[in-house]
């Protein structure tokens, strides 16, 4: 076990690709390759490769028509690792035919599933929640196959509450400006 301190990096063993993290505290990035291994772990039938998917923002578990900063950027984490790992993600928001709520995202249960899939052939959607406890944020996302509804596949973690992870939950948290804010 290292005695790094919280907020330093290490470079643990990898494989090529992977992030750098702290020790104590694993990045959005970590939890997410997690995710995307689980769910290629965990598949009934098949592969990822064989299910180009769409990868939604997670909603807030207790209320699925709500979500935060952390359910937008974990998607898109999941959605890149889902890829690296030689899963097929297909971009939904490009086809017009996701509505995305302002400050929300896309949401996997509030759309046309099948003309979505159309639109951008996919087989299946990622959909999840998380839910945010005292110390944690529980986090379940599943692979669903849009033809049928059938579960190909789940994954499920706990993120520790750091500061990083508290200001991806707060909706009135402003990030600090950098140089490329500030460009004209």
């Amino acid at each position: 076990m290292s005695n790094a301190a919280p907020n330093s990096s290490v470079v643990t063993e990898h494989e090529p690709g992977s992030h750098v993290y702290s020790a104590m505290y694993p990045t959005i990035f970590n939890v997410a390759q997690g995710l995307a291994l689980q769910l290629q772990q965990n598949m009934r039938d098949g592969s990822l490769a064989e299910y180009p998917c769409i990868v939604t923002t997670l909603a807030d578990v207790d209320d699925l028509s709500r979500s935060s900063r952390f359910g937008r950027v974990m998607a898109e984490a999941i959605a890149a690792e889902i890829f690296r790992i030689g899963g097929v993600v297909r971009e939904a928001k490009m086809t017009g035919t996701v509505a995305l709520a302002p400050g929300e995202g896309e949401f996997g249960l509030s759309r046309n599933a099948v003309e979505t899939a159309k639109a951008v052939s996919a087989s299946s959607i990622v959909a999840g929640t998380y839910g945010v406890g005292i110390d944690s944020v529980a986090i379940t996302v599943k692979l669903i196959d849009i033809t049928n509804g059938n579960v190909l596949s789940v994954a499920m973690t706990e993120v520790g509450r750091t500061e990083a992870v508290d200001s991806l939950l707060d909706a009135s948290f402003e990030p600090i400006p950098t140089v490329y804010d500030r460009l004209p």
